[in-house]
This record gives structure tokens, sequence and C-alpha cells, in this order.
């Protein structure tokens, strides 16, 4: 009897044995990558690693410093990539471990691409010489907007949210005009190009030729002469000036005894005593006036 007691318990445990073989093989563990962010710009940003598995804990891994894994589930792993400054693209490589199964997926990033139109860069652009605005646009695939140098104060350029650089001056007063180099520097890639600006008149008149005889004359400024301080002087002792009272400029031109032509200039000057217009004077050494004289014409016959 203890014998046969012996034999049936053998044939339960055989059958326990033999049951719970049959539940392994049923939950056999699996791990799949349903879908991934593979692909990101310079810019960088966040990534999600969908995932079908079975398995109770899911662990992950990056084998680069830039992308760090943030969460991980069974359901799925997030991870961030940073901004990436460099020229060219690169690769990490994430490891995710789940019921003794390994996927890797790999991720890609781009380097900077920076462009700006190339008409801007070979031609240059202008403003307006009162003043005001004008805008280029740029194409960027990182968060980090360029960096603008101005090797003049004149100029200024502020970076838009929508990938526009837009600079701005005030009216240009200085008499001439100008021009300056700007350099553009995203990440690695820098471009320049050429920032100009014509001048505005600032006299209505800026040449004058007389005769001989002495004469006085006004010359008219324009309205952008209204908005500087200014003074006005002379190169000829032969020619006095003065600002009028209405913001004019008197010229007082005495009559030519010298015996040859002559030439003399008229200075518009700033604040800062730099030239800012020039009339030219040129005065001759004869008129009609002074040729002719006066004189009586006389006949034979005593009639005139």
């Amino acid at each position: 009897m203890k014998r046969i007691y012996y034999i049936i318990s053998a044939l339960f445990l055989a059958a326990a044995v033999f049951t719970g073989c049959s539940k392994d093989e049923i939950e056999e563990k699996y791990l799949d990558v349903i879908e991934s962010d593979v692909d990101f710009q310079a810019s960088g940003g966040t990534g999600v690693i969908s995932l079908s598995t079975n398995a109770d804990r899911v662990i992950a891994s990056s084998n680069e410093y830039w992308l760090r894994i943030t969460s991980a589930s069974p359901e799925a792993v997030e991870f961030e990539v940073s901004d990436h400054s460099g020229e060219f693209s690169r690769a990490a490589r994430i490891s995710v471990y789940g019921g003794g199964i390994t996927r890797q997926i790999v991720v890609s990033q781009m380097g900077v691409v920076f462009a700006i139109g190339s008409e801007d860069i070979e031609n240059g652009i202008s403003i307006n010489p009162e003043g005001g605005q004008t805008e280029i646009a740029y194409s960027l695939n990182s968060s980090s907007a360029p960096k603008i140098y101005i090797a003049d104060s004149w100029l200024e350029a502020d970076v838009d949210e929508s990938g526009k650089i837009i600079f701005s001056a005030q009216t240009n007063l200085s008499g001439a005009a100008r021009s300056t180099t700007v350099r553009i520097v995203a990440s690695w890639k820098a471009v320049e190009l050429t920032v100009s600006q014509d001048r505005v008149p600032l006299l209505e008149t800026k040449e004058f030729a007389f005769d001989r005889d002495a004469v006085q004359e006004i010359v008219n400024t324009t309205q952008w002469a209204a908005s500087m301080e200014w003074s006005v002087s002379t190169d000829a002792s032969w020619i006095t000036v003065e600002k009028t009272s209405d913001g004019a400029i008197s010229l007082s031109v005495s009559e030519n005894t010298s015996g040859a032509n002559r030439s003399g200039e008229v200075y518009m000057l700033n604040a800062g005593g730099d030239v800012v217009e020039t009339i030219s004077i040129s005065q001759k050494m004869w008129s009609y006036n002074f040729f002719l004289g006066q004189w009586t014409l006389n006949s034979s016959d005593g009639n005139v």
C-alpha cells in the first residue's frame, strides 16, 4: 500500500512539472519596438519609443551624452536630444532591455544648416537715406539665434523670431554715403554682407557762378537740416557767409577786382565741426556791364 502511495505521489509531481513547463512556453517573453522618433534637427527636442512587451520592467540607456533618457516603462521610452552646434550630423544608440531581450534604436541629428539669400550677400542691402528699417530672411535649423557683429555704430540689427534679421538706421545727416560690414554667425558658419545708406541732401543749391559784380544770394536748406545743429564757414576772404534766423545761408560776394577769375567754397558743418555740405562758388573777372560802361554815340550831323 505504501508503494502505491509513492507511485501516486510521483504521478502527481510529474503532472505538476509538465503543467509548469507548458505555462512557461505560453508566457515566452517578447519586446518589440512599435515606432520611434529617430531623426532630429540641430535644434534637438524630445522623442518617444513606443513598445510592445510582456516584460514587467524595461530599462533604457544611451551611448552619447547629448541624448538623455528621461523615462522608461513597458509602454514607452522617452528621451531628450540636446542642441547641436556642429557642422556635421551625429548619431546615438539607445539600448532597451526587458524580459531578457535587448532592442537597439539609432537616433540621428543633423548638423547646423544656416543660409541667407545669395543676392543679399553678393549685392548687399541698402537703407533709405531718411532712415528706417530693412530686413532679410534667413533659415536655421538650430534653436540658437544668429549673432550679429556690426563694424559701425550708425547701424543696428535685431533678430526676429520669424526668421528675419531687421536692420535699422537714423537719417543719414553725415553729408556722405556710408556703408559697413555686417558679420552674421550661426554656430560654426559665418556670413558677411554689406549694408549701405546714401545721404540726405541738406542744401537746395550747391553751386553758383557769378560775374565780376558784387552779389548777394540766399541758399535755402532742406527739411532735414532743421533736425541738426550746424554752422557755416568759407575758405575765401571775398565771400561773407552767415546762418540766417530762418535756417538759410546768406552769401555776400564782393566785386572781383583781382584781374583774374576766382573760385571759393562755403562749408556747412555739423555740431562736431565736420563738413556735411559744400557750396562751390566761381566768379569771373569781367561782366557785361564792366565792359560796356557808360558811353555816348555822336553823329556827324549832330543827331544822335
